[in-house]
């Protein structure tokens, strides 16, 4: 009887503790902290340091890794679009799609291959496996580049021997065959009166671009690309070169700062995408961009950027497209002489943003310094950009500056279907609820394109 009372005692006060019945606790094995304890204590008494192991402890538990999901147990992203699967039976989520019963009849899966084409087909470029890892090897040849070099130092020893009074000697410069009638088979793009969606760094991606389309605008072009990363076969710069099918008109934007660096991505870019022309960026005013000599960084040495369009004109079967800034700094404008030098070359297309580096942004965009451009090379065709934020501003500022075109940012940005009121010439009342549908479309588009990894 004392015995029970005492355990009983021992139980009000062991407060804290939960206790266990015996048939659920697990013994250890006290040999194997005894045999550890044991090592330890001779090692202290001999005075020696312990020795740590060395190497990988391949069997620990790996507690902190994130687990991959394997494909048989995702779920479909039409669970959260709900529209009829695109897919038709190809659909790799069978069954578990939600929209199952687009491609499902009595519990079988049914074909619907134009479905499955048009899935496959609406979004265009991106790399594949095998030509990620040729670049990555620098397995891939650059022939054009090579080529485009040798002609340029040709010409420029041309030019110095002429200079210098030495009698020229044809057999001492040499020009690629290769770049012979090279006007007569690239590819021509008309530029001229169109509307153009800028290159909008993190936001001018697919989805938007898409919308655009829808609302009017002629051109589009991809996000700004590094060209190191399209040469490295980076897959987040490679998807940023991917392409909508509703896109008639589409371009890439690259940004470098050496010779080989850029026109070795045009080539890559000729070879593997489809694409209507390539812009270089001279006008990015970000701080590491323009450190680098990047951007609008490039028009610090202009010898350096005339032959870089030069080679690139020379290497793309593709039209050159070029964007830049007034100038670095205020009071200091080179957009002049870099338009004359575009039109010696034979690039198509100039858009001058009618700002400075120095000012980003800020105050009113020099609409009258892209007239003087524009008057001063009349074969160029010259894009204005800058402040447009409604159809009258288009409308006015092509009458008043006679430019080709003009390029339009932050104004689509604020609203998408800037483009449908420039093509009717009259202001699009919009509602709050088709306002919504505009971003219902957008999120949609997303998923389409990225897809989720929350569902």
């Amino acid at each position: 009887m004392d015995s029970k009372i005492n355990k009983a005692v021992d139980l009000v006060q062991s407060e804290g503790v939960a206790h266990i019945k015996a048939e659920f606790i697990i013994k250890c094995d006290p040999s194997k902290n005894t045999a550890s304890s044991d090592e330890s204590d001779a090692e202290n008494r001999n005075g020696k340091k312990r020795k740590n192991k060395r190497g990988q402890n391949k069997d620990r538990e790996k507690t902190m890794r994130i687990e991959k999901v394997p494909d048989s147990e995702k779920l479909c992203i039409s669970l959260s679009t709900g529209v009829e699967c695109p897919s038709g039976e190809k659909c790799p989520f069978g069954i578990r799609c939600r929209a199952g019963m687009s491609h499902m009849i009595d519990g079988k899966q049914i074909i619907n291959e134009k479905l499955v084409e048009e899935n496959i087909t609406n979004v265009f470029n991106g790399i594949t496996r095998e030509h990620r890892e040729s670049l990555r090897a620098k397995d891939v040849k650059f022939p054009r580049t090579l080529e485009a070099k040798k002609t340029i130092e040709s010409k420029k020893r041309q030019v110095k021997d002429l200079i210098e009074g030495v009698s020229p000697d044809q057999n001492k410069y040499s020009s690629s065959a290769i770049f012979e009638d090279q006007e007569k088979v690239k590819n021509k793009v008309d530029f001229k009166g169109k509307t153009y969606l800028a290159p909008l760094t993190t936001v001018g991606n697919l989805p938007f671009r898409r919308i655009c389309k829808e609302f009017g605008v002629d051109i589009t072009c991809s996000e700004m690309i590094l060209c190191d990363n399209i040469l490295n076969g980076y897959n987040t710069d490679w998807a940023l070169t991917k392409r909508h099918s509703s896109e008639d008109i589409f371009g890439i934007q690259l940004c470098g700062n050496n010779f080989d660096q850029i026109v070795q991505t045009t080539e890559v870019l000729n070879n593997f995408c489809k694409v209507d022309f390539i812009d270089l960026n001279v006008g990015c005013p970000i701080e590491s961009v323009f450190k680098k000599g990047s951007g609008s960084g490039m028009l610090r040495s202009k010898k350096r950027l005339f032959s870089i369009l030069e080679g690139m004109n020379l290497v793309s079967k593709v039209p050159i497209t070029v964007k830049y800034r007034t100038g670095i700094g205020n009071g200091e404008n080179t957009g002049l002489e870099l338009s004359l030098k575009l039109q010696e070359i034979g690039i198509p297309l100039g858009t001058i943003h009618g700002r400075s580096r120095t000012q980003r942004y800020s105050k009113l965009a020099d609409w009258d310094y892209i007239k003087s451009v524009k008057e001063s090379v009349p074969q160029l065709n010259i894009f204005g950009n800058g402040d447009v934020f409604s159809w009258e501003d288009y409308w006015n500022k092509i009458e008043e500056t006679k430019v080709d075109g003009i390029m339009i940012g932050r104004g689509a940005l604020i609203k998408p279907w800037i483009f449908k009121e420039i093509n009717e010439r009259k202001v699009w009342d919009i509602s709050s609820r088709e306002r919504l549908d505009i971003l219902k479309k957008y999120c949609n588009y997303g998923l389409e394109h990225w897809g989720t990894d929350e569902m």
